[in-house]
């Protein structure tokens, strides 16, 4: 039932931010692009969520909780795709897109498989947290 609740909070969250940050990075403005954008934005912010739910459901205390999270969250800041590379100028007439091809092999055909990996993510940790909570219980009488 918590999992539910965060649902359309995070929706209204994402909605206000993504708009406005949408239009400061001034992106262009097609749907499609726009809508993904939201999409992911929105599932970004579920799973991070999510996780910390987790990891307290998971814990036996709020202290540890932040350790084991403090952990994962260097770990993704690591894999993230922020390591700022070595110079490369783009003199030679590359344009960005065939750079990022070339560069780090992104190619657009993949959205829709990182689009279900965010998903599973997702999904992954509001039931890990929906079933911690219902079997751990660190009381101590």
């Amino acid at each position: 039932m918590q999992v539910l609740i965060e649902i359309p909070y995070i929706f209204i969250q994402t909605a206000v931010y993504g708009l406005v940050v949408y239009a400061m990075i001034a992106f262009k403005w097609t749907a499609a692009k726009f809508f993904w954008y939201l999409f992911f934005m929105y599932f970004t912010l579920l799973y991070f969520t999510f996780y910390g739910m987790m990891a307290v459901a998971v814990a036996p205390n709020h202290h540890i909780a932040a350790i084991v999270s403090l952990a994962f969250y260097g770990l993704w800041n690591v894999f993230s795709g922020f390591i700022i590379p070595k110079p490369d100028v783009l003199e030679d007439g590359r344009t960005v897109e065939q750079y990022l091809r070339n560069y780090f092999n992104f190619r657009h055909e993949f959205i829709g498989v990182v689009a279900a990996i965010i998903i599973a993510f997702t999904v992954l940790f509001g039931a890990i947290f929906t079933v911690s909570i219902k079997l751990f219980n660190f009381q101590k009488r």
